[in-house]
C-alpha cells in the first residue's frame, strides 16, 4: 500500500513540476493550478499505471487504478479518458485548463458524500455535474435508497437527482418502486458533525439532510411492493418521507386475494391505509370496486379455495 500511495504522488508530481522545454508532450507548470474552471474547484488525476497528457489531441489518458476528484466526489475506475480546452498563454506561462468530460472504463465507482454510483463506463460533465452511467450492474446506492436500471442512469451531483431507465427500480427497505423510467431525488448529504457510522433511517423516517432518497416519480408499467401488497399504474410518485405512493391510470391494488381496482389511490405504507378513486364519468366501468373473499386473513386468501 505504501509502494502503491508512492507511484500515485510520483506520478502527481510529474505532472506539476514544472516544464522542461516547449511543444505538445511537454508538461507546462503546475497542473493543479491549471485543471480548474474559473470560480470552481479543482480536478485532480491519478494512477497507479501512467498518465498521458495528449497536448495537440487535448486529451490526459490515464491508466491502472486511476482516480478523479473533484470537491466531494470521487471516480474510480481501471481507465479513464479527460477532453478539456486550453486559453491562451500570458506571462510566459499556461493559459490555464478547463476539463470537459471524463470518460471512465472498466467498472466504475463513484462516490459524492453517502451517494454511490456504479456501472460498466461512466461519462462525468464536469461543468454541469451530470454522469452517465452504462453497462452491467448500473445502480446509485445512498444510506436508504437504491436506484438500478437496466439501459443507463444519469445522475446529477449538484442537484442530486437521478434518472433510471429500463427496468427501473428503487427500492428501501422492503418497499420497492419499479418502473421503465424513474426520476429519484435524493437530501443533501449530512451535515458538517454529523455522527458518521450512524444507522440509517427506517424507511418513511429519512429527514432533509440525512444524503437519503427523499421522492421518486415513475413512468410506465409502474409497480409499488411491499411485504404484503403490490400495486400497479401507469404512472406514480413515492415520498420516501412521508412513506406513501401515489399511483395513477388504471390501478389495481392486491393483497393475497383481495384485489382493489380504480383510477387513482394512494397508498400509506406506515399506517397501511389504501385509498382509491373512481375514474371519472358514469357506467359500470368507472367505478372504484374491491373484491375480497370471506374468510381470508388479512388478505392472505384460503388455500382450500380456487
Amino acid at each position: 500500500m505504501i509502494r502503491r500511495a508512492r507511484r500515485k504522488v510520483a506520478l502527481c508530481a510529474l505532472l506539476l513540476a514544472p516544464a522542461v522545454g516547449l511543444g505538445a508532450g511537454i508538461f507546462q507548470p503546475a497542473l493543479a493550478q491549471t485543471l480548474m474552471r474559473p470560480g470552481s474547484q479543482p480536478v485532480e488525476i491519478t494512477a497507479d499505471g501512467a498518465i498521458r497528457w495528449d497536448r495537440p489531441a487535448s486529451t490526459i489518458t490515464a491508466d491502472g487504478g486511476t482516480q478523479v476528484v473533484q470537491g466531494t466526489l470521487t471516480l474510480t475506475a481501471p481507465r479513464l479518458t479527460a477532453t478539456y480546452t486550453e486559453g491562451p498563454a500570458s506571462n510566459g506561462g499556461s493559459g490555464g485548463i478547463e476539463v470537459k468530460t471524463v470518460v471512465a472504463e472498466g467498472g466504475v465507482r463513484i462516490v459524492d458524500g453517502d451517494r454511490v454510483a456504479a456501472g460498466d463506463t461512466a461519462t462525468y460533465d464536469v461543468a454541469t455535474g451530470l454522469m452517465t452511467l452504462t453497462g452491467g450492474a448500473l445502480s446509485v446506492t445512498s444510506a436508504q435508497g437504491k436506484v438500478t436500471a437496466r439501459d443507463k442512469i444519469t445522475y446529477n451531483s449538484t442537484s442530486r437527482i437521478a434518472t433510471a431507465d429500463g427496468n427501473a427500480t428503487v427500492s428501501q427497505q422492503d418497499r420497492v418502486l419499479a418502473a421503465d423510467h424513474i426520476t429519484a431525488h435524493f437530501d443533501a448529504a449530512p451535515a458538517a458533525g454529523a455522527k458518521a457510522g450512524s444507522a440509517p433511517a427506517k424507511a418513511g423516517t429519512s429527514a432533509a439532510g440525512t444524503g437519503s432518497l427523499s421522492s421518486a416519480d415513475a413512468v410506465g408499467n409502474v409497480q409499488v411492493t411491499t411485504a404484503t401488497e403490490t400495486a400497479t399504474g401507469a404512472r406514480g410518485h413515492y415520498d420516501a418521507i412521508a412513506d406513501t405512493a401515489r399511483l395513477e391510470g388504471g390501478v389495481r391494488i392486491v393483497r393475497g386475494r383481495t384485489i382493489l381496482t380504480g383510477e387513482a389511490a394512494t397508498v400509506d405504507m406506515k399506517s397501511g391505509v389504501s385509498t382509491l378513486l373512481a375514474p371519472k364519468g358514469q357506467g359500470d366501468d368507472k367505478k372504484a370496486r374491491i373484491l375480497f373473499y370471506p374468510g381470508d386473513k388479512n388478505g392472505a386468501g384460503d388455500s382450500k379455495k380456487p
